[in-house]
């Protein structure tokens, strides 16, 4: 008995210092590769410039979810920096502010992310008309309601949007993400205007939606009502229903349809890289 809790202790050690150095690598990683740009609002701004010998000239600007209420960093935000890199992308990722109820705040942190980006094209290598959007529930919603401006100077090129929150309409919303970003006593002119599906026109970018069916958290007919009206105004749009998986998986090997979500992201991105 007591030679077995050895074992399991010696095994528990090892695998806790793979995860220590793990975290250190990644680390190390995001300091020497990433540039930081000053917004002025006070939200952070990293970019990743990709390798001269490997370079897609196209950066994904990532918006990390988390209810407007906190950020998942990590999970759905620098740990899919090395990855992309090694595509050849530029990857930046937005640590936008807490709205409070002030929708404003997260929307002007994006619309001056994308002003930033746009102008530092020469300083970090990409394209002005390669730049997208990559958003995560809460940042699903942020980054399709970049996709739905009509200021055609901050529109992004294309979009991914992962688990998204896209409506702001009680009868479709996450509550959590609603309350946060416009209060609970939203009136319906507030709720109108920050529904993304009620404002896709012929300008809409490319988009790619991956969401699991037995989405507990975000009711996936947020990415099936949004497609239908991004396919209704003729514009191209990628929808990936995946039978299990829940909310949140993000970057998680655990989701067991990562590999088949991984695969159909990355034609996808070759997709439309062929037809720009």
């Amino acid at each position: 008995m007591q030679s077995k809790r050895k074992t399991w202790k010696r095994i528990f050690v090892y695998l806790a210092g793979l995860l220590v150095l793990l975290l250190i690598s990644l680390t190390v990683y995001v300091v020497i590769h990433y540039n930081y740009i000053s917004l002025k609002s006070g939200a952070t701004l990293r970019v990743f410039k990709a390798s001269s010998f490997n370079n897609r000239r196209s950066v994904i600007t990532i918006f990390p979810g988390g209810g407007y209420s906190a950020l998942g960093r990590w999970n759905e935000g620098y740990l899919w920096v090395p990855f992309f890199h090694r595509l050849g992308y530029t990857v930046a990722v937005l640590e936008y502010r807490m709205p409070c109820h002030d929708y404003s705040i997260p929307l002007s942190d994006a619309t001056e992310a994308m002003i930033a980006l746009k102008k530092r094209t020469k300083d970090f290598d990409y394209d002005i008309d390669k730049i997208g959007l990559m958003g995560f529930s809460a940042g699903g919603h942020l980054a399709s309601t970049m996709m739905v401006t009509e200021n055609d100077t901050i529109r992004p090129d294309f979009v991914l949007l992962f688990y998204p929150v896209v409506s702001m309409r009680k009868e479709l919303t996450h509550m959590g993400s609603h309350n946060n970003l416009i209060g609970e006593n939203a009136s319906k002119q507030l709720e109108f205007q920050l529904s993304n599906e009620l404002h896709v026109s012929f300008k809409n970018p490319p988009v790619f939606i991956a969401v699991s069916k037995k989405d507990s958290v975000v009711n996936p007919l947020n990415s099936i009502v949004l497609s239908k009206e991004i396919i209704r105004v003729g514009r191209p749009v990628s929808l990936h229903i995946y039978p299990e998986g829940g909310h949140g998986w993000g970057y998680k090997n655990s989701f067991t349809y990562r590999k088949q979500m991984i695969s159909d992201m990355m034609n996808w991105l070759e997709s439309i890289e062929n037809n720009n």
